[in-house]
């Protein structure tokens, strides 16, 4: 598909990697903003016995968004001080942001609506 697109453009591939990296990079801070109030809207229906306003649910989202962020750009910069040009490292980022990741949203689902066993479990028991 790439090939077909630089030969139809008559692009080389350096070029058409500029153009794709400076796309997805708008378009993935686009994607995290619109994110957050359809985790908040999707929260609010969940929860919506707590009688709890959407802001409240949109201010969870932000922090949990802003959790994730963070987790990804200390991650990254662990990935990059480790890996100081070895091709394989054994250190794989994706399964800590995941154990983070849940983590952080059971500690914040407990806190914040005060759910004793996480978001699966309200679903499929309540």
């Amino acid at each position: 598909m790439v090939n077909q697109k630089l030969q139809k453009e008559d692009l080389t591939f350096e070029e058409y990697a500029v153009n794709y990296k400076a796309q997805t990079s708008r378009l993935s801070s686009s994607l995290i903003i619109l994110n957050v109030p359809v985790l908040a809207l999707f929260l609010s229906l969940i929860y919506f016995r707590k009688r709890m306003y959407f802001a409240d649910h949109f201010i969870f989202s932000l922090y949990l968004f802003g959790f994730v962020l963070l987790l990804v750009l200390t991650l990254s910069g662990i990935y990059y001080l480790i890996d100081l040009g070895l091709n394989q490292i054994p250190f794989n980022p994706g399964v800590l942001l995941l154990i983070a990741f849940e983590v952080y949203l059971f500690v914040g689902l407990r806190h914040v609506y005060e759910q004793k066993y996480g978001l699966l479990w309200s679903l499929c028991c309540s």
